[in-house]
């Protein structure tokens, strides 16, 4: 008998029924959230009673349960004002604690389950001008709500700092498993500059330890664009008969950088966005075929042809995705190079254009972009 045969034919059961059996636990446990968050949402409104409220069938929409947060019901946002930010916060303790934390008391009603985000407007400070700070749930919060917006923000941050109780955040595997979770939302579009753990059970931790120098130059392109100047500021001093047209001539170069490197940041977007809608488009014929399987068995069928669709098709889709997102990215350095010559020529013919005087040679800069 053929000894690789034989193990062949014993092995692919058993590790069938483990990938069933941690299909089966993954699946236990998201329920076992689900109904924790169900549980969490009606013990908010009805207290512990609810489910004697169940049992008899009471009208759980009736008025009298909403008679505190009557919003609830139409789906709107409720707006809480104060003189200060201490009675502000005695205000919306309710919506963002429950009465198991920070000592609450249980005979008070506590919203937070039912909550989905909180909105804090802090007036006349100068230092929160044009500043939007987001306080998020973790990742894989029970709440689905308030997991799917989380997503939704983060893409947009500028900065995320992740807080957890750990005392180093490299030897943690906690910390990592944060970042794994996060890493495709909050760096692929581009926006994202800065992630910091903050470590909160740590007293001393030496600066070499949770801070690496960033390689190479910040900003779009290794810091090309940022970098890009034509000189003006020098050529100010050897000609102070053209210092108007100059600063002009830097005032539409800043201009146009800002320009660009918003332009970067959203192209960014799209095109590591494009990897998994090329995917996803790739895969609809198999996914349009197993949703016509029904009856026993069916489970099984879907997942034999979706396998089989990505182990058919993996040589030649993952190729075409990576080809994709690649022509996008060439299509967007040539958008960048055209319009920086288009928008910097047109300037310059516009500010120095005079008889007596030339204009600043920036063929060395163009080169520099070019490559």
């Amino acid at each position: 008998m053929d000894n690789s045969k034989y193990v062949k034919k014993v092995c692919a059961p058993a590790a069938q029924k483990r990938a069933q059996k941690r299909a089966a636990g993954a699946a236990a446990a998201e329920d076992k959230n689900e109904y924790r968050d169900i549980k969490e949402k009606l013990s908010a409104l009805y207290r512990e009673e609810w489910k004697q409220k169940i049992q008899i069938h009471e009208n759980l929409m009736n008025p009298r349960y909403f008679r505190e947060m009557p919003e609830f019901i139409n789906s709107k946002t409720k707006t809480l004002s104060a003189d200060t930010a201490k009675e502000l916060s005695e205000q919306f303790a309710k919506y963002t604690r429950t009465h198991s934390k920070q000592g609450g008391n249980k005979e008070e009603s506590w919203y937070w389950p039912l909550v989905k985000s909180v909105t804090v407007k802090v007036p006349n400070n100068d230092l929160l001008q044009h500043v939007t700070l987001v306080d998020l749930p973790v990742n894989g919060d029970r709440n689905k709500s308030r997991d799917e917006m989380w997503k939704e923000i983060v893409g947009d941050c500028s900065a995320v700092w992740i807080v957890t109780d750990i005392n180093r955040a490299a030897s943690e595997t906690e910390a990592w498993k944060i970042l794994k979770g996060a890493a495709s939302l909050i760096g692929n579009g581009g926006q994202c500059q800065y992630i910091h753990f903050i470590c909160t059970k740590s007293d001393c931790i030496e600066e070499a330890d949770d801070k690496q120098q960033t390689k190479g130059q910040c900003g779009p392109f290794n810091g090309v664009i940022n970098s890009f100047s034509l000189g003006t500021e020098g050529l100010i001093e050897k000609y102070k008969d053209v210092e108007l047209q100059l600063t002009f001539l830097k005032t539409e170069e800043d201009k146009m950088k800002t320009r660009l490197n918003r332009m970067i940041r959203d192209k960014n977007k799209l095109i590591y966005r494009s990897l998994t809608e090329t995917i996803k488009t790739n895969m609809q014929t198999s996914y349009e075929k197993a949703a016509t399987f029904s009856g026993p068995g069916s489970l099984d069928n879907m997942r034999f042809t979706l396998q089989k669709h990505v182990h058919d098709s993996k040589d030649t889709m993952f190729k075409q995705a990576g080809e994709t997102m690649l022509k996008k990215l060439k299509d967007l350095k040539e958008e960048i190079l055209g319009t920086l010559e288009e928008t910097m020529m047109e300037s310059i013919d516009l500010s120095l254009k005079t008889d007596d005087h030339s204009i600043p040679d920036v063929s060395a800069e163009l080169v520099e972009v070019k490559s």
